[in-house]
């Protein structure tokens, strides 16, 4: 029983750390290991977003009927904290996701399933 039990806590934790990065491509490679300094570096895990110098936290998340879903986001960076709303939008392509600042819906960015 014992054993049946690690085996589940070590493949629920597996489940975990396998969960899908999206990221432009200087994210993605930032999040492969690689050292980027760049200002268009954007990568989202699902539960947070990190750019070049700061990272936000999503605090909640509304999902639209029309494929885009609003996410408040409490952010840190520079020794600084904000709020933001951001929208992500689906695509047509299953690996290909636009999100971008409520406010500023011209920002529109395109972030990649990170492989």
């Amino acid at each position: 029983m014992r054993n049946l039990l690690t085996l589940l806590c070590m493949l629920s934790t597996n489940a975990a750390l396998a969960q899908d990065v999206y990221g432009t491509a200087n994210g993605c490679a930032r999040h492969g290991g690689a050292e980027v300094f760049a200002d268009d570096i954007i990568t989202f895990d699902g539960s947070v977003f990190e750019f070049q110098q700061s990272f936000c936290q999503v605090s909640s998340e509304t999902p639209h009927s029309d494929g885009q879903s609003l996410f408040a986001l409490n952010c840190f960076g520079e020794g600084q904290e904000w709020q933001l709303e951001y929208v992500i939008e689906e695509t047509d392509v299953s690996d290909r996701l636009i999100i971008f600042p409520i406010d500023t819906p011209e920002a529109r960015e395109e972030i990649n399933l990170c492989k």
